[in-house]
C-alpha cells in the first residue's frame, strides 16, 4: 500500500502544471538599442492549460499597465492600460523546468509615439522554473502592431514574472 501510494504521489507531482489554472503577476522594464529605459510594466495573467496541435501550451488573458519612472518625463505619453488574450507553447516542458514561445493581440488605452494605433500584437519567449505550485518566470516581450500604421517602433520589455497553479 504504501508503494502504491508513493506511486500515486510521484505521478501526481509530476503532472500538477498540466492539470491546472495559473495566475501570474509579471513585472518588466522596457529594452531599447541602447539600453533599459525608465518605462515599466505591470501584468496580471490567467491561463488555463491547453494543446494547440498536441503542443502543451497555455491560453491566456491578460491585463496590465505601462508607467514612466520619475526620471524620463518624455516617456509619459506611454503611461497607459493594456489588455489582450495570447496563446504560449511550451518548446520544453519538464516537471522541473519549461521553455516557450507565445502570440497575442492586445489593445491599448491610448497611441503613442512609438506604436500610433490602439491595435497590438505581442511575441512573447520566457523560461521558466516550477517548485511544487508556484513557479518563476524570465521573459522578453516584443509589442508591435504589424506596421497597421506609419508609427512602428515597437516596444520591447524583459522581465519576470511569478505564477501560481491553483
Amino acid at each position: 500500500m504504501k508503494k502504491l501510494l508513493l506511486i500515486f504521489i510521484i505521478i501526481y507531482s509530476n503532472n500538477i502544471r498540466a492539470s491546472n489554472n495559473q495566475l501570474m503577476i509579471y513585472t518588466g522594464q522596457s529594452s531599447r538599442s541602447s539600453g533599459l529605459e525608465e518605462l515599466y510594466t505591470v501584468k496580471l495573467q490567467y491561463s488555463q492549460p491547453n494543446e494547440f496541435f498536441r503542443i502543451p501550451g497555455r491560453r491566456n488573458i491578460e491585463a496590465g499597465f505601462f508607467a514612466f519612472g520619475e526620471h524620463e518625463s518624455n516617456l509619459d505619453e506611454n503611461n497607459q492600460f493594456i489588455a489582450g488574450l495570447s496563446q504560449d507553447l511550451y518548446l520544453l516542458n519538464s516537471p522541473f523546468l519549461y521553455a516557450g514561445a507565445g502570440l497575442g493581440g492586445y489593445i491599448k488605452s491610448k497611441s503613442t509615439e512609438r506604436i500610433s494605433s490602439k491595435v497590438t500584437f505581442g511575441q512573447k519567449v520566457f523560461i521558466g522554473v516550477n517548485v511544487n505550485r508556484v513557479n518563476i518566470e524570465a521573459y522578453f516581450r516584443h509589442y508591435s502592431n504589424g506596421t497597421l500604421t506609419n508609427k512602428n517602433a515597437g516596444q520591447n520589455f524583459v522581465g519576470l514574472a511569478v505564477g501560481y497553479y491553483y
